[in-house]
């Protein structure tokens, strides 16, 4: 037992060294029983995390938003956690950085560096898809367009106004604009407006990334959004196509090819064309528009039946939005025309 008592361990937790410990039982190295009882631990410990995780005390990670959740891999000799970094930093750290007042002045891992001078950009894209019942902030929170309230409008707010939450603030799919102790600018009121917010059941927040279309992130979108801010153009790759001494027809014709746009069969034969609904069933075609990207918008449609035939149509005014978002109103309030109707 020499070598066990005079040998001493570390846990690695993002590639930092945590306070060392001498083990008080164990068995020589090179034991040819090590093996089984080293997979005997691990799979006790295996049990121990899915037991943490089924009662929500481990927060495994995704790798992405539909993926599997990953708390722990095994190896033949090895192995690697994997959990939140709020559970790694109040579990896993070191007595001195939980005791520190300024953990931020201690050494730290390269991962962790990085994470924290990336993260003022990160948190600029984030934003919050708020559901019928949030709790969230209309002031602080990032929910109007990737901003909160707080910075479009100027001036001191009331305790009562500080205290205001979006489920406050909205009640019975109607915005409570006399809950605020000033009048809003007509302008941040359009945006307020064409925020879509689930009607029919339970909604959740859901936290978005605003330099994508889908919402989710990804390193490309935050790469762009970047050289944006700081002034970098994006250069186009096909700039050599305008320098060519040629026709110009020519050069647009190169130019579509490059963004796969040219009308060749291949092209047209993948885009939609519309046709009649099946026998029994019915249409609904709705299409949205703004004048910019945000700016005043608006969206339509029309319900058809299995003929070909015009039953019902709709349009309206959507407020302040991306084209994007328009062409999701109109298409929600299609559906509920669809409803109201008995379709």
């Amino acid at each position: 037992m020499s070598c066990i008592s005079t040998s001493s361990l570390s846990v690695l937790v993002n590639e930092c060294a945590l306070e060392s410990f001498n083990p008080s039982r164990g068995i020589r190295q090179g034991d040819p029983l090590s093996p089984y009882l080293f997979i005997m631990c691990m799979e006790y410990l295996g049990c121990l995390i899915e037991e943490k995780c089924s009662k929500g005390l481990w927060c495994p990670l995704k790798a992405s938003r539909g993926n599997i959740k990953i708390s722990h891999l095994f190896f033949i000799d090895d192995l690697i956690l994997f959990a939140k970094a709020r559970v790694l930093l109040t579990k896993n750290c070191s007595n001195a950085r939980n005791r520190s007042n300024n953990p931020d002045s201690l050494p730290s891992s390269p991962n962790w560096n990085a994470i924290m001078v990336g993260f003022p950009n990160f948190s600029k894209g984030i934003w919050w898809r708020t559901g019928n019942s949030s709790k969230k902030s209309i002031w602080m929170d990032n929910w109007i367009c990737g901003q909160p309230l707080k910075e479009l409008i100027e001036g001191p707010l009331t305790r009562e106004d500080m205290q205001l939450t979006i489920a406050n603030f909205r009640i019975n799919n109607d915005w409570r604009w006399e809950s605020l102790s000033f009048a809003l600018p007509p302008c941040i009121k359009e945006k307020i407006r064409a925020i879509p917010v689930q009607e029919f059941g339970i909604g959740k927040d859901v936290l978005m990334w605003k330099f994508t279309k889908d919402g989710d992130f990804s390193t490309n979108s935050a790469y762009l959004s970047i050289k944006a801010e700081m002034g970098v153009e994006n250069t186009f790759k096909g700039a050599w196509i305008w320098k060519l001494d040629t026709l110009p027809k020519i050069m647009s014709y190169l130019w579509l090819c490059m963004h796969n746009s040219a009308p060749v069969r291949e092209v047209l034969t993948g885009r939609v064309k519309w046709s009649k609904p099946l026998e029994g069933w019915f249409k609904l075609n709705s299409d949205g528009a703004s004048c910019g990207n945000p700016s005043k918008a608006g969206g339509g449609g029309l319900i058809w039946d299995c003929s070909g035939k015009w039953l019902k149509g709709f349009a309206r005014s959507i407020g302040f939005a991306t084209s994007g978002t328009t062409k999701f109103w109109a298409l929600r309030d299609g559906l509920k025309l669809a409803l109201s109707e008995g379709i």
